[in-house]
This record gives structure tokens, C-alpha cells and sequence, in this order.
């Protein structure tokens, strides 16, 4: 359920990024998994400021990532959340996992010690 798993990540801490008072995106790491879940909403009003958004998503990433490792999923037709993601260094898993029949791909930053099931 879309709307459980936002409620939970926002009971877990969630944070808004600003552009000039709008909220463009919320964000936020949900630690009471293994590895942490790491997630975010962006409005398409995001993509007008890429390297603001790019610069700011790396130090969120990179502080969410200190000692702990952090992983999600992602449509695998999502290529440019995909670039994103790689360009904020996550490794992607080589398996394709099936969510009710959508393709999604595993990412993660961190060694981790699990792999979900197929």
C-alpha cells in the first residue's frame, strides 16, 4: 500500500526540501529495517533546479549513509531516478524483483548482509 509506506517513513522522519517556500520533494531514512530504507517523493517542479537538487541529495545520502548500510527499490523503467542514483554512487543488484507484476530494481550503498527474495 503507496499510502502505508509513506505514513511509515514519515513516523520514521521525514524532511521537505525548499525551493523559494515550495516544498519541491520529502525525504527520509526509515531505520527500523535492515538495511535502512531510504525514500523520496519529488514534485516535477524539482527538475528545473537539477544542480541545486543534485548538489543537496549528495550530502543527504552521504550523511544517512554513515555506519549503517541503506538500500530501496526502484521502477526499472525509471532511468532517470536510475542515473540519479548512480550518479550519488548506489550499486544496483543484477536480479529484477516482480511487485505486483512491475519490475523493480534493488539499490543499495553499504555492504549488505541480505538479499531479498525473487
Amino acid at each position: 500500500d503507496p499510502f502505508e509506506a509513506l505514513r511509515e517513513g514519515y513516523m520514521c522522519g521525514a524532511f521537505a526540501g525548499e525551493v523559494n517556500g515550495e516544498v519541491e520533494a520529502a525525504f527520509g531514512l526509515n531505520r527500523k529495517v535492515y538495511p535502512a530504507a531510504i525514500w523520496m517523493l519529488g514534485s516535477d517542479r524539482a527538475r528545473r533546479h537539477v544542480r541545486s537538487f543534485m548538489a543537496v541529495s549528495k550530502r543527504w545520502v552521504e550523511m544517512f549513509n554513515v555506519n549503517m548500510a541503506i538500500a530501496n527499490v526502484v521502477p526499472e523503467t525509471s532511468t532517470t531516478t536510475i542515473r540519479w542514483l548512480k550518479a550519488l554512487d548506489f550499486e544496483f543488484e543484477d536480479a529484477v524483483y516482480n511487485v505486483n507484476g512491475y519490475a523493480f530494481l534493488r539499490f543499495y550503498r553499504g555492504p549488505l548482509t541480505t538479499s531479498l527474495p525473487h
